[in-house]
C-alpha cells in the first residue's frame, strides 16, 4: 500500500492549510509564500471548465508574488508544480506564461489588491486554471515569420518532456509491484484421494486483480494520458498507442491514449515479458516449505480470449482453452488491454507417487503469483 499512497499523493489534489492573517506591517519575507483565501472549485467559464481560487501571495517582487500565486492555484487544480515564466516592468506584469505537468495552466487572473510590506509586496488575486490534457496547447507559436524565441521554445519543450518522464516514473512505480502485489489469491478446501499407488491432491484456487493495485494503475493512466476517454474506430488510429483498462466496478472501459508508444511498451514489458506464474508452496507445522512447484496459466500469457458477457461474466474455460484473460497484448480496441474485472477459478492438481513423508508433514498451502524469474530459482 506504500506505493499506492505515493501515487495517489502525486496525482491527487494539494490541500492548503488556512492560517490566521498576521499584521502586514511586520512581515519579513525571506521566501515567497502563498495561501488560498477561498475553497477552490471547478466551474464553467466561457464554455470551458476552469478551477477558480482566490490567493494571497507575498514575495520580494511582484513577479515572484504572481508566480507563487499561480503555482499554488495550479497545484490545487491538478496536484502538480508549475514553471512560471514572467517579466515585470514598472511594477506591472506584462508577460505571463504558465507551463506545468498535466497540461493544466492559468487561463486568467485578476489582481484585487497589491500593497507594499516590509521586505516586499503582498497581493490578493483571483486565479482561473484551465484543465486541459492536450499538451499541444502549450506549443510555442512564433510572433513573426522570421522570429523564434529559442529560450521560450526550449523551456516549453523541456516542460513537456518533464511531463512525460514524470508520468513514466509514476507508472514505473506501480508496475514495479507486478505481479507480486497485483493479485489476490484465495485457496479453498483441499481434497485428495488415492488412485492405484498415487495420491491425487486437488487444491481449488481463485485469482483476481487486487483492487488497490488496479485503482493505482487507473489513477496513473488518467493523470498521464494524452487523449480523452471517448472511443470510436478512429481513436486508435489517431494515437501511437492506447491502453484499455476495466476495473471490477466499472460498467464501461477506460481508455488512455498516448502520442508515443513508451507507456504502452512499459506495461507490455511488465505484464507480458515478466511471464507471471502460479507458485505453490506446501508447508509443515513449523511453517517451513517442504514442497514447491510452479504452474503456467494461459490466462496470463497476454493472448486475447474474448470479452465478458453483457452481464459482466466471462465464460468458463472449454477443453482447457481460456475464455477470458487478465490482460491482452492484442485486444481489438487498444494496444494493450487490462481486464481488472476478470476472475479465474482453477484447481491445481498434484500427483505424489508411492509412500512419501511430504504427505504426512503437510499442514498448510500457500499460493502466490510471481515473476517467472522466481520460478527459475526453484530446483
Amino acid at each position: 500500500m506504500r506505493r499506492y499512497a505515493l501515487v495517489l499523493a502525486l496525482v491527487g489534489l494539494v490541500i492548503v492549510n488556512h492560517t490566521k492573517a498576521q499584521p502586514t506591517a511586520n512581515i519579513l519575507i525571506p521566501n515567497p509564500i502563498a495561501v488560498a483565501l477561498t475553497i477552490g472549485q471547478w466551474l464553467m467559464k466561457d464554455t470551458r471548465k476552469v478551477y477558480y481560487v482566490q490567493v494571497k501571495s507575498t514575495a520580494k517582487t511582484p513577479a515572484l508574488a504572481h508566480a507563487e500565486a499561480f503555482k499554488l492555484a495550479v497545484s490545487q487544480a491538478v496536484g502538480t508544480l508549475v514553471l512560471a515564466e514572467s517579466e515585470v516592468k514598472n511594477n506591472e506584469l506584462i508577460r505571463k506564461d504558465i507551463i506545468q505537468y498535466s497540461s493544466g495552466y492559468v487561463e486568467d487572473f485578476k489582481v484585487q489588491q497589491e500593497i507594499q510590506v516590509d521586505g516586499g509586496v503582498q497581493i490578493i488575486m483571483d486565479v482561473w486554471v484551465s484543465d486541459s490534457k492536450i499538451a499541444d496547447r502549450l506549443l510555442y507559436v512564433s510572433k513573426g515569420n522570421n522570429i523564434i524565441d529559442g529560450t521560450k521554445a526550449y523551456a516549453q519543450h523541456q516542460s513537456l518532456l518533464n511531463e512525460k518522464t514524470s508520468g513514466d516514473r509514476l507508472l514505473a512505480a506501480v508496475l514495479q509491484d507486478f505481479p507480486a502485489r497485483a493479485f489476490d489469491v484465495f485457496v479453498d478446501k483441499t481434497q485428495w484421494h488415492t488412485v492405484g499407488r498415487t495420491l491425487k491432491i486437488y487444491i481449488p484456487i481463485s485469482i483476481g486483480w487486487n483492487s488497490a493495485y488496479i485503482n493505482a494503475l487507473y489513477e496513473v493512466l488518467i493523470a498521464t494520458r494524452d487523449g480523452n476517454n471517448s472511443f470510436d474506430q478512429k481513436y486508435v488510429k489517431r494515437y501511437s498507442s492506447v491502453v484499455m483498462l476495466k476495473r471490477k466496478s466499472d460498467f464501461f472501459k477506460t481508455y488512455a491514449a498516448y502520442n508515443d508508444a513508451y507507456k504502452a511498451d512499459m506495461i507490455l514489458k511488465a505484464l507480458y515479458s515478466s511471464n507471471p506464474m502460479v507458485l505453490l508452496q506446501i508447508k509443515d507445522a513449523a511453517n517451513s516449505v517442504i514442497y514447491t512447484k510452479c504452474f503456467k496459466l494461459e490466462h496470463m500469457r497476454g493472448g486475447y480470449y474474448g470479452e465478458p458477457t453483457i452481464f459482466g461474466h466471462y465464460a468458463a474455460d472449454r477443453f482447457e482453452i481460456p475464455q477470458g484473460q487478465f490482460f491482452s497484448m492484442s485486444p481489438p480496441d487498444a494496444t494493450v488491454g487490462i481486464y481488472g474485472d476478470y476472475k479465474l477459478d482453477q484447481t491445481i492438481r498434484l500427483a505424489i507417487e508411492g509412500s512419501n513423508t511430504i504427505v504426512e508433514d503437510m499442514k498448510s498451502v500457500e499460493v502466490r503469483i510471481v515473476n517467472n524469474n522466481e520460478c527459475k530459482k526453484i530446483k
